[in-house]
């Protein structure tokens, strides 16, 4: 069997690593084991920078990439980690409220508009922070491991309740014609 190389621990990254970062350290770990710079043996700095490439040429391509972190699980570490600084997160969030809650004081500059305005804001990004939808787990094919394209998610569209009405209108508007067409139909053969 293969050995699997860690991309990441080879180009010295984080799997939250950005596009310039992969660069910079891929240019760097380049320089470090270039054959003609390595002062060791000059099979394994070739076989270093070839490794180097690969990581690159796959980290550098978002596709590829994708592919590279489900097979090898880095994207439910990625999932989890995140996962789990959002909880921290609340948790702060919530012992710091009470400990406002403590040692709150009524201050007539509380119930000025503009910090009224500022602290509707601030609430509203919280909320909107706390309820962000968890991204769904990749299901992958069971004999190539490459991700399965979800045709739901991508043309679900969320509708209104205008458009909801207006849909359930349409709906019992052609119900009624297609009534009025088949009474008309039987009436013409019955005659």
């Amino acid at each position: 069997m293969a050995k699997t190389v860690n991309y990441y621990k080879l180009l010295g990254i984080s799997i939250f690593a950005g596009e310039t970062e992969i660069r910079n350290a891929y240019l760097n770990k380049i320089k470090q084991y270039h054959p003609d710079t390595y002062k060791g043996n000059k099979r394994e700095a070739e076989n270093i920078t070839a490794e180097l490439n690969l990581a690159y040429d796959t980290l550098k391509d978002k596709d590829k990439k994708y592919i590279y972190d489900v097979k090898f699980g880095f994207d439910r570490q990625r999932d989890e980690y995140i996962r789990e600084e959002a909880r921290k997160q609340r948790y702060e969030a919530k012992k710091r409220a009470k400990e406002e809650k403590k040692h709150k004081k009524v201050n007539t500059g509380d119930y000025a508009p503009e910090k009224q305005a500022k602290e509707k804001v601030q609430k509203q990004e919280e909320f909107n922070n706390d309820t962000k939808v968890e991204d769904k787990k990749i299901k992958t094919n069971f004999f190539t491991k490459q991700p399965k394209k979800d045709v739901k998610s991508v043309h679900h569209k969320v509708l209104t309740p205008e458009e909801k009405s207006s849909r359930r209108e349409r709906l019992i508007l052609d119900f009624v014609i297609i009534g009025l067409l088949l009474i008309i139909i039987l009436l013409i053969i019955l005659h």
